[in-house]
């Protein structure tokens, strides 16, 4: 992962403009708290509370020059968690330089990508690993190294992706309250891959927009985003060990809009 973020570094910096005029730079950010109260204590061992405080920090930096044409952008994140220490943690949501073109554009760094139409369950949703201790939903994904070429074209835009690195899926630990009975130990973490988390995985993808059609169809050939867990006893101490898969993937997204209905479909194989 280091190696992917000089590069999106390094793309940046080589891309500077010769006057200090040319450039354009934008800070913002977001700081939220979040405090939960629980009517009882926890089913399980170590979940003795019924309070807990937090709070997150993603401040966002972004670059422009070479009129518009190129772009970085650094957005890191922070959580601080009173009583999961698994849930205090700090991530990269993005660092990455992008280059637009009239036809194509090019995009490396860390970056996160979504793909889908339905509004819950977003099965073709594939590149970016799930950050489960912020929440369930979909908005919620680590960064995931990458260098994306986008191709223009009138049938449609063809995204090529190299994803160098693999992501592990986070968890509660002993102390948090959303959880199994057994905690998660990221230490006995497996790999179907003989380079287990330096997989280098591959995916496509086209889509286009027509009449009253927005279409979508993908390829994916690497690591499993979603672990198999099964029961361990690490260190005297009983546990869940993920094991992650290299898979295929293929995949059809589309939405259609009909008079006054939305209609919307995701299919994998």
């Amino acid at each position: 992962m280091n190696k992917i973020l000089w590069i999106g570094i390094g793309c940046g910096l080589l891309m500077q403009p010769a006057s200090a005029d040319e450039l354009f730079f934008e800070a913002t950010g977001k700081i939220s708290t979040e405090a939960t109260l629980y009517a009882h204590d926890g089913q399980f061992f170590n979940q003795d509370y019924r309070t807990n405080l937090s709070f997150s920090v993603e401040p966002e930096l972004y670059w422009e020059w070479n009129d518009q044409q190129d772009n970085l952008t650094f957005k890191p994140f922070f959580r601080k968690d009173q009583r999961d220490s698994e849930r205090t943690h700090t991530d990269i949501r993005e660092l990455s330089w992008q280059h637009y073109n009239d036809n194509w554009e090019l995009r490396s760094g860390v970056r996160s990508v979504f793909w889908g139409v339905t509004e819950f369950q977003n099965i073709v949703d594939i590149i970016n690993q799930k950050d489960t201790v912020e929440g369930l939903d979909k908005a919620h994904k680590l960064g995931q190294p990458m260098v994306n070429l986008s191709l223009v074209n009138n049938w449609g835009i063809v995204d090529l992706y190299v994803l160098p690195g693999f992501r592990e899926r986070t968890s509660a630990g002993i102390n948090g309250r959303f959880r199994a009975g057994l905690v998660v130990d990221s230490d006995t973490t497996t790999y179907e891959a003989l380079d287990n988390d330096k997989h280098i995985d591959l995916a496509a993808r086209w889509s286009h927009s027509f009449d009253i059609y927005d279409m979508g169809a993908h390829w994916y050939r690497g690591t499993d985003r979603t672990p198999q867990y099964k029961a361990i006893a690490h260190n005297g101490i009983n546990g869940l060990s993920a094991h992650y898969q290299q898979m295929e993937q293929l995949g059809l997204d589309g939405q259609a809009i009909m008079d006054s209905w939305l209609w919307k479909g995701e299919v994998i194989y």
